[in-house]
């Protein structure tokens, strides 16, 4: 009778705990759309050529805002994208002070296509851009690197190249040694996934790829996969074989308190393959894409270098680069001793767009940097010509009758920036609270409520036992 009634009383206060958290009112915003969408930048030309001598007499930047991006590309929407005409044009003054005729090559890079384009790996905007010397059309090579977000001149211009990196491990012809396994055994059932794991121990000369979700790094490093049966996993091991000692696979699923189970299960090894870094490296390219098979390759080599501190393990997905490559136009000028030119390149803007604020705003960044690499740099002038308002002006803007103006002997320090909106004082909106105000305060209540069940089950327990020995007595 005692344990019943304090069932009961439990029973009853967890039923009046849960309906009170069920029916508390939590406010999240209505909003759960994407509301930040990142852009690209642009870019002026840097010379490839060491000890060029060509000077840069005066720059001017023409920014051409009219018009403001759409927040999202859908696949239907390529024509709208195309468009879209906000641009920027850079004109160059060049002099050469030589007595003598110079043949500069020179790299505009122009770099990724914007984020809110959902078809960005398919649609070709290239069509947006120009290079011009002395009002003719220049005869341009599209180009394509591995790119982090942040432009470093000295490392991206470095990465375009003419053949394949060889960096003392990848090389064109480098054996790959391909294992592939088929999943079975597994007593579960059909519809549950378990994990298999792999240890090795040697990654002396050799770095291992594969199509696994996880790994951690020991010396060595152990690959885990989530399988079911039939599924396929595979191993790529670059540069020498695997020998059968290390395929003794591992089974197990996380039980209480993230305890590994170990279970049966199979790993039936299938037809071995050999091929080439090059033929691996190319997996994830298109039959007649745009981008050559040299920048393709040079681009995984370049993505997997970065992962060469997880100590000899990379994903297989580092092969498909084709989202983080930074395009360029690659082309050449001559210009006659003590002669000078007038090089125009123009290109799209792509801002980031903060839907955080209402109206939206947009920064817009240029990158000044790779001018660095010229003999000299004279004049900068800027100019804006937009109907929209200056929110964020960093490098000292001045309101003119068609926008803005920006004035600078020699070449100023970091990089271009400034942010418009279609008013002067954009509200911010949304803080981007609403969803972790979603989250957080019902785990509050929850945690609260949980206390406040515990607290009540031991007065209630006390009381009961009082009770208890009260009548007892």
């Amino acid at each position: 009778m005692f344990n019943l009634k304090i069932k009961a009383f439990a029973a009853l206060f967890l039923s009046f705990a849960v309906c009170t958290g069920v029916h508390a009112g939590i406010s999240a915003s209505a909003n759960s759309a994407m509301l930040e969408w990142e852009g690209s930048y642009a870019a002026g030309s840097t010379v490839l050529d060491e000890n060029c001598p060509v000077t840069v007499k005066s720059e001017l930047l023409t920014f051409n805002i009219n018009e403001f991006p759409e927040q999202y590309y859908s696949d239907n929407d390529e024509d709208r994208f195309l468009n879209y005409g906000g641009r920027v044009t850079a004109r160059y003054d060049f002099y050469n002070p030589a007595d003598y005729d110079v043949e500069m090559s020179l790299a505009f890079p122009f770099g990724y296509k914007p984020r809110y384009v959902d078809f960005y790996e398919d649609c070709d905007d290239t069509v947006k851009y120009s290079v011009t010397a002395n009002g003719e059309k220049v005869l341009t090579k599209l180009r394509h690197t591995f790119a982090l977000w942040d432009f470093e001149t000295d490392v991206d211009v470095g990465r375009l190249r003419d053949g394949f990196k060889e960096d003392g491990f990848y090389t064109e012809n480098l054996p790959v040694y391909v294992y592939r396994f088929r999943i079975s055994g597994i007593a579960l059932g059909s519809d549950y996934y378990v994990q298999t794991e792999l240890g090795i121990n040697d990654l002396e000369g050799r770095i291992i790829l594969s199509n696994a979700n996880g790994y951690t790094n020991n010396n060595g490093c152990t690959v885990s996969w989530a399988v079911r049966n039939n599924d396929e996993i595979a191993l790529y091991s670059v540069g020498k074989p695997m020998s059968e000692d290390e395929f003794g696979f591992r089974f197990f699923y996380y039980g209480k308190n993230h305890n590994k189970k170990y279970i049966d299960g199979k790993a039936e090894r299938g037809k071995d393959g050999e091929t080439t870094f090059k033929q691996l490296a190319l997996t994830y390219r298109e039959e007649g894409s745009v981008v050559s098979e040299t920048d393709w390759c040079n681009a995984v080599t370049d993505a997997l270098l970065l992962k060469e501190d997880r100590g000899g393990y990379a994903d297989y997905y580092s092969l498909n680069v084709g989202a983080s490559l930074m395009r360029w136009y690659e082309y050449s000028l001559s210009i006659p001793a003590g002669g000078s030119l007038i090089n125009e390149v123009t290109a799209p803007l792509y801002p980031h767009i903060n839907g955080y604020y209402e109206p939206s705003i947009y920064s817009y960044e240029y990158l000044l940097s790779p001018a660095k690499g010229w003999a000299e740099f004279g004049s900068l002038e800027v100019k804006i010509n937009t109907p929209y308002f200056m929110t964020e002006n960093p490098f000292g803007f001045k309101r003119t009758d068609y926008g803005y103006r920006y004035l600078s002997d020699g070449l100023p320090d970091g990089e271009l920036k400034f942010t418009l909106c279609e008013v002067e004082n954009p509200k911010r909106t949304n803080t981007g609270c609403g969803m972790a105000v979603f989250i957080i305060i019902p785990l509050m209540l929850f945690f609260g409520l949980a206390a406040a069940v515990v607290t009540g089950l031991v007065v209630l327990v006390v009381f009961i036992v009082k009770n208890s020995k009260s009548k007892r007595q």
